[in-house]
Formats: C-alpha cells, sequence, structure tokens
C-alpha cells in the first residue's frame, strides 16, 4: 500500500497515511518526467504588458515559454532596460517557430488589431 501524495509505502493493514491522512492505493502512479531546457531568448522588452502578450501567444503555439526578469519593472522601472529588460525565452526545438510568430507580431506593430489600420496612438 502506498501514499498517493508523499509516496510512503506501508504494510498491510493500514488503510490511511498518517502524514497525509488520505486513503492509500495499491500501487503508485509513475513519476512524471520533468522537461529541461536551456532556455534561448527570443524577445526582450521593458513593457510587462507586452512582455505578457508575447509569452501568450507563443503559448498560444504550445511551447514551453519562460518570462525572465519580470519583476524588473515593479522594482525600479528606470531601470529595466539597463539591467537587460524583461525577456521572454523558449526551448531551442521551438526556436523557429518562435521567430515566425515573433516575425509576423512585429510586422503588425502600430496597427490597431480592431481594423488593421494605423493606430491613432503610434
Amino acid at each position: 500500500m502506498f501514499c498517493a501524495l508523499c509516496r510512503s509505502e506501508f504494510v498491510d493493514g493500514f488503510t490511511r497515511c498518517g502524514r497525509c491522512d488520505v486513503s492509500l492505493i495499491e500501487t503508485l502512479p509513475p513519476t512524471p518526467e520533468f522537461e529541461y531546457f536551456h532556455p534561448i531568448t527570443v524577445f526582450t522588452t521593458s513593457n510587462i504588458h507586452e512582455a505578457h502578450l508575447i509569452k501568450s501567444l507563443l503559448e498560444g503555439s504550445d511551447m514551453t515559454v519562460v518570462m525572465l526578469d519580470s519583476q524588473l519593472p515593479s522594482l525600479n522601472p528606470f531601470l529595466t532596460n539597463v539591467l537587460g529588460g524583461i525577456k521572454i525565452a523558449v526551448a531551442e526545438s521551438d526556436l523557429e517557430e518562435a521567430k515566425e510568430i515573433l516575425s509576423e507580431y512585429l510586422s503588425k506593430e502600430g496597427f490597431d488589431p480592431s481594423s488593421g489600420t494605423t493606430s491613432p496612438f503610434v
């Protein structure tokens, strides 16, 4: 018998884990494998809102995306660019697809998304 939470093994006769207070199970499910990757920076900005937008665009294509240094603007917004800005990084296997998505995003910069015309705010 095993605890599904702490993965402790118990002898026959026990029905609950004393530490986690959950019912025991016959066999443990396989341990999930973690995907390790070396993140490659594909986009840098000082705008936290733009960073979240880019992150969501890339995640929408089923990429593993990490946002690095996202707390810089809250610490000191004036030093964000000096310290390298907010970085969006992807796995090396997603690099080419990420570049295509970012190229399309950057080609539409300055356009109003609702009409496709040049935004009056740029």
